[in-house]
């Protein structure tokens, strides 16, 4: 796009120099010669200064690359559809779009006197005036469409036809990438009511029959996450085949939990990210070794660790990872090295998979990979840190001990203000959550006393009271072996937990890491400085989740609209655990850059439309009673949490409650007698019972014991009485009885049974497809509906489109 209004001498009129070098550069941006273009969709002002401007151009263009060529054709929308105004460029471009997927270009039409540019028997340009075929010279047919505005702005967009046949091999149906461990998909809506239909629609659309069955995986997952809007209600599944993924979005559309999906909290805002370091016990034998072998992020950081620590210790972070010997897991100079790695090789792969912090924080030492991440640390500071404390601290060992408690930090006061200074506590890690350190025997006595009270406590796997005045014989050491640290300002925020507050950078220096060591962690008073700014997403950057229930305790106690998710647990597969949290993180509004994740080759597939929400409008007459006509009313209490069918989660009224309780009327008020409920007429837009509550139903009868209508109410406190379904009733003559009228013909029930009997043979013979019992209901949850068991009342069903016939169970099994 560019602009010569001067080129012309005239702002209002357009200039041919502006248009040729417009299609110039457009062309060399797109690697083409100008003028091998196929066709060529025009602007067509229609003005004889603009259409005559254009034609010149073009003519321009073509000329030098003509030789021996046809003439190069042109067309424009405009004689097809009328002036379109500011659309001409997008309405150009989609006819160009078309004509390449059906290699045909459409006539041009009601050309009656052709201007002179065109009428020349030597000219270098061609009107498509009729439908022609493509007739591309190459493999890829090639476009241009030109739009103009006033002023002189002049835009060109090349457009290159698809190869067909000539495309990189797809991949298999369900092919991975070498370091992606499964398939994830991730689907949005601006309600929750339209995900759960959009859920059910991809589970028929990956069923077998479905469009998608027979597309890669891999490919309808990255149109999914990369073609598609992020809306408010958010949800995630993995799985290795169509199938899987398809079982899994029915479970969700049903209300299940399951591990390998979920449905996020919806908001309207996204949550920036916040890396998480925790400190000392997320350590387990066999951490790290399938990240080593799946992921290269993860394993080239770790090898740049391993490197740093191997210069200041002379061992391998990677060789204690691989080794079958769990004896550095309790030793402070080797498992803190190790764990810093872990960190900043799982802070690596986040990133890898498109999350980049916007701040870090982190929990004692886990400050130390907070502040490389950051940028306030060099890789090679950060490994000194780590490495020179730990070892100092090594000698410390055995003197004194950790101690994590669920009790509030003034709790955790008072029990160490009775042990005489012997423990202190190490950090307020939420409200209800607290670590003491100091001497073994005064931890065991406080142990003692909340075991009597029946409070959870444990013992740390440390061998060092960190936190504590244990830590003060280190000072004098810390101090002089880490004065040459350079730190320097951060590239990211970073809250410190010693001081609860940001970090410049420059304050990093040895006596901060001092400090680190020495002074209490207020790290709930951290997460809460961090989250009050904006809606925040804090992942725990570890091994093991350590702190992620005391961040929920933390935000949930303050009202703040943020959420935590983890990285990888304990003896569970670490890449299958990322995929996992990298859809938990989506779906709690995660900023995501989808382009790492699903980078390298995919192709763009057909995916479901959108599940739109339907609310319906319509007034729904109400039929007045004639005079003199009995009108009788009972009400029934009915709570959400009995309602058994719920179309796409949502708990409204069903149908076959309404007809049970119509039948119930009758019978209360007209007596028992067998009736029948015929005409059944559904409101719209049914009545919704909101989950926790309940609601009054209502029914209407107005006529006599032998017939009469119903309506059936639900008596909504805010919006009114909502209709949810009108129906005829009329009662069944008793075995026997004759009719009262005189000259009609007696009607016994067996009349009445083979009326019906012959009313359903001509349905079934109507309704050619069967469902079993399992059939339908995955149709039914296909469709959004989840039916409780005590509901399972369908036993076989024939159906086709608007009629069905069932047998059903008097008592569902």
């Amino acid at each position: 796009m560019t602009n010569d209004g001067r080129g012309s001498g005239l702002l209002l009129q357009p200039a041919v120099s502006g248009q040729v070098d417009t299609i110039r550069e457009a062309c060399r941006s797109a690697g083409v010669e100008p003028g091998s273009s196929n066709y060529v969709e025009a602007h067509g002002t229609g003005t004889a200064v603009g259409d005559n401007v254009e034609l010149r151009a073009l003519a321009e263009v073509t000329a030098a690359q003509s030789g021996d060529r046809r003439p190069l054709r042109i067309g424009s929308v405009k004689t097809n559809i009328g002036h379109t105004e500011a659309a001409a460029g997008i309405a150009g471009l989609i006819k160009v779009v078309l004509m390449a997927q059906h290699e045909m270009i459409p006539a041009s039409l009601h050309m009656t006197s052709p201007n002179p540019l065109l009428a020349a028997e030597t000219s270098a340009l061609e009107l498509v005036a009729r439908n022609q075929p493509l007739d591309k010279a190459g493999p890829q047919a090639l476009f241009g469409v030109s739009s103009f505005g006033l002023s002189g702005t002049n835009a060109h967009v090349v457009v290159g036809g698809y190869p067909r046949g000539e495309s990189a091999q797809r991949r298999n149906l369900a092919e991975l990438p070498a370091e992606r461990p499964t398939h994830l998909l991730v689907l949005s809506a601006r309600s929750r009511r339209s995900l759960l239909g959009l859920a059910g629609a991809y589970a028929e659309y990956l069923r077998p029959g479905g469009a998608g069955r027979d597309q890669p995986l891999w490919d309808i997952c990255a149109t999914a996450a990369l073609r598609r809007e992020a809306y408010p209600h958010r949800l995630w599944v993995l799985g290795d085949t169509h199938d899987e993924i398809a079982d899994r979005l029915l479970a969700l559309a049903a209300g299940e939990k399951i591990r390998d999906g979920g449905i996020g909290q919806a908001g309207g805002t996204s949550r920036t990210p916040v890396f998480v370091f925790p400190g000392q016990g997320s350590q387990w034998l066999g951490m790290g070794r399938t990240l080593h072998r799946s992921s290269t992020a993860f394993r080239e950081a770790l090898q740049a660790c391993d490197a740093a620590v191997s210069r200041e210790t002379g061992w391998s972070v990677i060789d204690l990872l691989f080794s079958q010997n769990d004896e550095f897991l309790g030793r402070v100079e080797q498992v803190q090295p190790v764990l810093w790695s872990l960190q900043v090789a799982l802070a690596a792969t986040w990133q890898d998979a498109g999350v980049d912090p916007e701040l870090c924080l982190g929990h004692s030492m886990g400050e130390i990979a907070a502040a490389h991440i950051s940028g306030a640390l060099s890789l090679a500071d950060a490994a000194a840190v780590v490495c020179r404390r730990s070892r100092l601290m090594s000698g410390l060992a055995g003197r004194g001990g950790m101690m994590a408690a669920n009790i509030s930090a003034p709790e955790a006061e008072a029990l160490a203000g009775v042990c005489a200074g012997q423990v202190v506590i190490a950090a307020e890690n939420a409200p209800t959550a607290t670590v003491l350190a100091g001497d073994h025997a005064a931890l065991e006595e406080i142990a003692s006393k909340l075991d009597g009270r029946g409070v959870f406590n444990r013992h740390i796997q440390v061998t060092v009271a960190s936190h504590s005045p244990f830590m003060d014989p280190l000072r004098a050491d810390i101090l002089r072996e880490l004065a040459p640290l350079d730190p320097r300002k951060p590239d990211l925020e970073m809250i410190s937990t010693v001081r609860c507050a940001p970090v410049s950078g420059a304050d990093l220096d040895a006596r901060y890491w001092m400090d680190n060591l020495r002074q209490p962690v207020r790290f709930a008073s951290g997460v809460r400085l961090a989250a009050g700014s904006s809606p925040r997403l804090f992942v725990e950057i570890s091994p093991h989740p350590v702190l992620t229930v005391a961040m929920e305790e933390t935000l949930e106690q303050a009202r703040l609209d943020s959420a935590v998710v983890g990285s990888t647990r304990r003896h569970q597969d670490e890449s299958l655990q990322l995929a996992r949290a990298l859809g938990a993180f989506f779906a709690l509004h995660g900023r995501t850059d989808w382009q790492r994740w699903f980078r390298g080759e995919w192709h763009a597939v057909q995916l479901p439309a959108y599940a739109w929400d339907e609310e319906s409008l319509t007034r729904i007459p109400v039929l007045l009673p004639a005079a003199g006509t009995a009108t009788h009313t009972r009400d029934y209490q009915q709570d959400a949490a009995g309602v058994g069918v719920r179309p796409h989660g949502l708990p409204v009224v069903p149908l076959s409650l309404c007809l049970a309780l119509v039948l119930d009327t009758a019978k209360a008020v007209h007596g028992a007698r067998d009736y029948l409920v015929e005409d059944g007429r559904p409101s719209p837009g049914l009545g919704e019972i909101p989950d926790g509550t309940s609601a009054t139903l209502r029914v209407v009868l107005t006529g006599t014991a032998e017939r009469c209508s119903a309506s059936v109410w639900l008596q909504d406190p805010v919006k009114g009485p909502l209709l949810c379904l009108n129906a005829d009733v009329r009662a069944l003559p008793e075995p026997g009885a004759a009719a009262g009228a005189a000259g009609d013909t007696p009607v016994t029930d067996r009349t009445v049974e083979a009326d019906q009997a012959v009313d359903l043979d001509q349905a079934l013979g109507r309704c050619g497809e069967f469902l079993s019992r399992e059939a339908f209901l995955r149709l039914a949850a296909a469709r959004g509906y989840r039916i409780t068991p005590e509901f399972h009342s369908v036993r076989q069903l024939w159906r086709r489109d608007g009629e069905a016939v069932a047998t059903c169970a008097s008592r569902p099994a």
